[in-house]
């Protein structure tokens, strides 16, 4: 094989990688766009499919791949090659001339002539031009790599989560000022927690709406009751530290304000007053003792105040006259009012409740009241009453997962059996049919017959005989006389 072979083969070789390069840059980027665009749709819609980046990378790089083998398997004629070769070595036709010969039949002259012109020949170049809408696909592909994974939403959207997290900030907000029972703050918070659950799994429907509205019906309710609390120590203390009650026995006046005290601590521990030592706290303390070795207080106040500290240490008590339950009283009352900054908007309610207690107090212990008593105008439906609810339902119920109840009520079609739809509509269609009444022979002994025939010829029936003077009776005889 001698130089024009060489050439001649490069020739062939490089044909071929050309046709290649031109099927596979093109699928190439086809390849690299489908995949970049995959890869998009999983980035930002698939939230699961983060595994499936790399392989969809992976296969728009080597899918395209197919079409290389076919476009090495296609090969040009020699005589093809050698036409081309003298063209780019421009030797006018010798160079085809010596190609038709075998290498070792060639004359030696002419291949040295052809020598010069064959190494300065040049062949085509690879079309990398095409190679531009590949980069730029790859560039897309890799873009769409770098994307952050999308990942399922943890929690509720912001729109609804603004309402959950303005309960339970308002939940917080009363338990830290100690506004509502502290036993009641655990169930109110477990209820948000299963509300929310439950509109994160199957969004806000009816149900979580109304225990939503529940749950916030029920904090306004128990800063009700602590402004009535709150109202009732405030009147108690009031009513004792006048000077008019001082007259009174000490322990009674000291038991009516411990009872009140202990109502509050139980609904609100925040708005029990503290009072230094020194101060009216032994005091506090001393009739706070007192009325639970006197059995006034139920067993949840006696905890609440233990809780607060106010019990008292076991076997210290402190005498406590009129004069004494007096300035306590007084104390407790100026303690008491410094708590209707706490309540917020739940003061008008205390506001309430004071005058009515104050009304009643006047109107027990003499002098001017508001009258018998009229019930404010409201706007409200007068046949509704405050505290109603559902309770002691019967067993079988449903409870959803907001708290409600559901009445195991459903709207169904009625269950119809098609036989006996089938076996109804033969008996209407039999019973109105036209061709379905009988014709019924009665029957009739010999001797009726003519009778029966007779009644029905009414042309046979004789005509009315007129009316005859009935003959008398004949006259018989007197009956002889008996001598």
């Amino acid at each position: 094989m001698d130089l024009l072979d060489r050439r001649i083969r490069a020739l062939g070789r490089r044909r071929r990688a050309i046709r290649a390069v031109r099927a596979w840059f093109p699928a190439l980027a086809l390849g690299l766009g489908v995949a970049a665009t995959a890869v998009m749709v999983v980035r930002v819609a698939v939230p699961a499919g983060g595994g499936w980046v790399l392989p969809l990378a992976v296969g728009g790089l080597v899918a395209p791949l197919v079409v290389v083998p076919r476009a090495l398997r296609r090969r040009d004629a020699r005589a093809q090659l050698a036409g081309e070769l003298d063209l780019r070595a421009g030797t006018h036709g010798l160079l085809m001339a010596l190609a038709e010969q075998p290498s070792g039949a060639r004359a030696p002259d002419w291949s040295q002539r052809l020598e010069g012109s064959l190494r300065t020949s040049v062949l085509p170049a690879l079309p990398w031009r095409l190679g531009q809408a590949p980069l730029i696909a790859a560039a897309l592909l890799a873009a769409a790599c770098c994307l952050p994974q999308t990942v399922v939403p943890v929690g509720l959207p912001p729109a609804v989560q603004t309402w959950f997290h303005a309960a339970a900030e308002r939940l917080g907000d009363l338990d830290q000022a100690g506004l509502i029972p502290p036993a009641a703050v655990p169930e109110l918070q477990q209820r948000l927690a299963e509300l929310a659950a439950h509109a994160h799994e199957h969004g806000m429907d009816q149900p979580t709406w109304e225990g939503l509205d529940r749950v916030r019906a029920d904090l306004d309710q128990a800063t009700a009751v602590s402004a009535q609390r709150l109202a009732q120590a405030m009147a108690v203390a009031e009513l004792q530290a006048r000077p008019s009650a001082a007259g009174a026995p000490g322990g009674a006046d000291a038991t009516h304000l411990a009872q009140a005290l202990a109502q509050l601590a139980a609904q609100a521990p925040g708005l029990v007053p503290k009072l230094a030592p020194g101060a009216g706290a032994e005091e506090l303390q001393a009739a706070l003792a007192d009325a639970l070795k006197a059995g006034a207080l139920s067993p949840e106040q006696a905890a609440a105040l233990r809780q607060l500290g106010l019990a008292g240490a076991p076997g210290k008590t402190v005498a406590l006259d009129g004069a004494a339950a007096q300035r306590l009283a007084a104390r407790i009352a100026k303690e008491l009012a410094k708590g209707r900054s706490k309540l917020g908007g739940a003061g008008e309610d205390l506001d309430q409740e004071l005058d009515r207690l104050q009304s009643e107090g006047r109107s027990e212990n003499g002098g001017v009241d508001k009258g018998p008593g009229h019930p404010p105008l409201t706007w409200d439906d007068p046949r509704r009453t405050a505290g109603g609810g559902v309770q002691s339902l019967p067993a079988g119920m449903q409870v959803n997962p907001d708290g409600s109840v559901t009445v195991a009520e459903q709207v169904r079609d009625a269950e119809v059996d098609a036989q006996a739809l089938q076996a109804a509509a033969r008996a209407a269609a039999h019973a109105f049919d036209p061709t379905a009444a009988e014709a019924r022979r009665a029957g009739v002994s010999a001797r009726h017959r003519a009778a029966v025939a007779d009644y029905f010829k009414a042309s046979a029936l004789p005509a009315p005989a007129a009316p005859t003077a009935r003959p008398s009776p004949p006259s018989t005889p007197p009956a002889p006389a008996i001598p």
